[in-house]
């Protein structure tokens, strides 16, 4: 179960950084829905290459949620918090701390 919680924290660091391009960062951040939804859609890509080895009904339900609940959290920080506002560096390390609380608390499939 670490290990897939490892895999599963791998693939939200490179979602959120490597791959959140800065055109996607600023749709968001505009309030786009195609800045949101091609960050869910990588999210969704990266949680597949990470941890398709414990590929499940349950697995797939995750690949879903995480994304989804992740997206949310980033819509719900934008509103509450427009970017670039002085409170923007906290607000980012809140934002973080709930996708990883998100990410912790997950039912975690077992590998088949």
């Amino acid at each position: 179960m670490v290990e897939l919680f490892l895999w599963i924290l791998l693939a939200h660091i490179v979602a959120d950084f490597v791959l959140q391009t800065p055109a996607i960062a600023e749709a968001k951040c505009a309030g786009y829905l195609r800045g949101y939804i091609k960050h869910a859609a990588w999210h969704f890509f990266a949680l597949m290459v990470f941890t398709h080895q414990y590929v499940s009904l349950s697995m797939f339900g995750l690949w879903l949620a995480l994304p989804l609940v992740h997206t949310l959290t980033d819509w719900a920080k934008n509103r509450l918090i427009p970017p670039r506002h002085p409170a923007d560096a906290p607000a980012f390390v809140v934002d973080q701390a709930l996708h990883l609380l998100v990410a912790f608390s997950a039912p975690i499939p077992r590998k088949t």
